[in-house]
């Protein structure tokens, strides 16, 4: 069974979203302690199975935190604390170790194990700071990474002078540390490591979302885009065995609206144990509200891959899987 978040800002929206969910088993998470009226609310409505109360002082997210790396800790717990509660009381969800959270590196992740912690991850990321103590992070990181990779410090040193919010995607798409950073990063579900690099990856989003409205104009209803790729056949048969299930993405991923751009990515003639494909992903444009996507060829250093991005934290249902002969 599929987990997936949803996020209220009122307690009487979120109630009546669990009362017309029918026979789904809801998992509610406050922030806080609720009034007794509240308290009977929950307790009577049959479609929320558990409360998990986080109590005022581990919250989350806490904007007045004396430093980052207080912060980081308490999202380590946070997220330990609940992935423990729900396995404990959900029997569709398995034990998680560090071994299997860190063991894909893949950008679209097929693993229900990592799918509710990595939704909330990303959450918790977005919901950060920009700040110049998060820049800091970022760059002293990318510094550790590529210490003795001398073409990438003289990027790292202009990224640090002159990156700005509304360049994002330029330094994306820019042959740079920053692209190879961030997906490395992100594909590795490691915790501490990710929450380095939210500066980026918060900026990015922005932009993203900033940009997004527009391509809503020029998609339409529909919005169909491709994404080439070289997978291991390890990987290969993680997406055979993920038809009909929720996948999501685990960083922010490139796709493209030339078929042809993407068949490139594939790869031709490859070794064995190699498997060249092909994603063809529609994205709802009426129902997808809640992570953006953008056109960003104009923002591109590559204008001619006629590029869309997609969001980190994006779902997609993965439909089916064909062989498919290339000329």
């Amino acid at each position: 069974m599929p987990i997936y978040i949803t996020e209220f800002y009122t307690f009487d929206e979120c109630l009546g979203y669990a009362q017309r969910s029918g026979t789904k088993k809801n998992f509610l998470i406050i922030p806080n302690a609720l009034s007794v009226t509240r308290v009977s609310a929950v307790l009577n409505c049959p479609q929320i199975s558990l409360t998990y109360q986080l109590d005022s002082e581990n919250l989350w997210i806490a904007e007045e935190l004396a430093s980052d790396s207080l912060l980081i800790k308490k999202l380590l717990s946070q997220l330990k604390q609940l992935f423990g509660w729900i396995v404990n009381n959900e029997t569709t969800v398995h034990p998680l170790t560090e071994q299997a959270i860190e063991a894909s590196l893949t950008d679209i992740d097929y693993d229900s194990r990592t799918f509710i912690i990595y939704q909330l991850l990303v959450e918790i990321i977005l919901k950060s700071s920009r700040t110049e103590m998060s820049k800091k992070d970022f760059i002293d990181y990318a510094h550790q990474i590529y210490s003795n990779k001398g073409r990438f410090k003289k990027d790292i040193g202009e990224f640090r002078a002159n990156f700005s919010a509304n360049k994002a995607i330029y330094w994306y798409t820019r042959p740079s540390f920053v692209y190879r950073l961030l997906s490395r990063t992100c594909c590795s579900s490691n915790i501490q490591k990710i929450f380095k690099i939210r500066y980026f990856i918060c900026s990015l989003y922005d932009q993203l979302t900033e940009l997004h409205p527009e391509s809503l104009w020029r998609s339409g209803k529909t919005l169909l885009v491709y994404r080439g790729k070289v997978v291991t056949n390890d990987e290969f048969r993680k997406i055979k065995e993920s038809i009909d299930n929720l996948v999501i993405t685990k960083t922010f991923l490139s796709t493209t609206i030339d078929r042809n751009v993407a068949l490139q990515y594939a790869g031709d003639n490859l070794p064995e144990g190699l498997v060249g494909v092909i994603f063809r992903m529609i994205i709802d444009t009426d129902t997808n509200r809640t992570k953006p996507f953008a056109y960003i060829a104009p923002k591109s250093c590559n204008e001619d891959e006629e590029e869309v991005l997609i969001s980190i934290g994006t779902i997609f249902k993965s439909l089916s899987i064909d062989k498919i002969e290339v000329d």
